[in-house]
């Protein structure tokens, strides 16, 4: 039997187009031009001898060798990785009080923590979730040492880390909307989705009412995921059984929001970098 060596990096642009759904996006989280990333999808196409991809002019999707390759780039991907951090990483230790905006990742977070502590069993993290403008009050008051936070206009220190693109969302088993006023899923102001959604139809002269008000994004999350009403999300917190609705429903259009980390310093930033780097895959 023929022996290949695949290549990591080109494992690396193969997750991300399948992840991302596009090679532009994927060029844009590997720092990379989308004819680069095409290129190195192309060439693990050739070593494997296989169709990775059916490329449309509106969506990337797995062939079937695709999908059984994917779950097999994931387990080399995350070994390398863990190799990677075991052997070339300093040893990180020490305590890091890190607050996450709730919104972001929430179904993902879970999984990020659990893979730090295994790779860094020696950082004691603490997660706060809560809204931006809590965890920049928290910071200022030290009860974090970083907040990860949507970008304050009014505040001129914080890292850039990435920019979040916002969506109108439904559920994927949610009748169609026929009602004249939009029943809205929101989180209790003052929320910066909640303002962004009830602009934009005020703007649009669109009428809403709110079907439904929770305290959590997981409790946002579960509404519109049981066909209580529509929300506004960011893209990493839309999940499986929920549907992108900005052109079916002729929705306004919404603006990205700008996620960046506040209250690094030299003394914390070796401990948050593998955080950020984690968040930001």
């Amino acid at each position: 039997m023929q022996t290949i060596d695949l290549n990591i990096e080109l494992l690396r642009c193969f997750l991300a187009v399948t992840e991302c759904k596009s090679f532009t996006a994927a060029g844009a989280r590997l720092h990379r031009s989308q004819s680069a990333i095409s290129v190195r999808i192309q060439k693990l196409e050739a070593v494997l001898g296989q169709q990775l991809f059916e490329r449309t002019s509106r969506c990337v999707k797995l062939t079937r060798q695709g999908e059984q390759l994917l779950p097999y780039a994931k387990k080399l991907l995350a070994s390398n990785d863990e190799l990677v951090n075991t052997l070339c990483a300093p040893e990180l230790s020490g305590r890091l009080r890190i607050g996450i905006v709730e919104y972001l990742a929430p179904q993902r977070l879970p999984q990020i923590v659990t893979k730090l502590r295994g790779l860094y069993p020696n950082i004691r993290l603490e997660i706060k979730l809560a809204l931006s403008r809590e965890l920049l009050r928290a910071l200022d008051a030290n009860e974090i040492d970083v907040a990860i936070a949507k970008r304050d206009d009014h505040r001129s220190d914080g890292e850039t880390l990435f920019q979040e693109p916002l969506h109108w969302v439904s559920s994927e088993a949610a009748p169609e909307l026929t009602e004249p006023s939009l029943p809205l899923c929101l989180l209790p102001a003052p929320c910066h989705y909640r303002a962004i959604a009830v602009s934009a139809l005020s703007n649009f002269e669109r009428a809403w009412v709110e079907a439904l008000t929770a305290t959590s994004i997981y409790g946002v999350q579960l509404a519109v995921e049981s066909g209580v009403g529509i929300t506004v999300l960011g893209a990493s917190a839309i999940t499986a059984k929920m549907k992108i609705i900005n052109s079916a429903l002729a929705m306004p259009v919404l603006p990205s929001i700008e996620i960046a980390a506040f209250g690094i310093t030299p003394a914390n930033k070796m401990l948050v970098a593998p955080f950020i780097e984690q968040l930001q895959r």
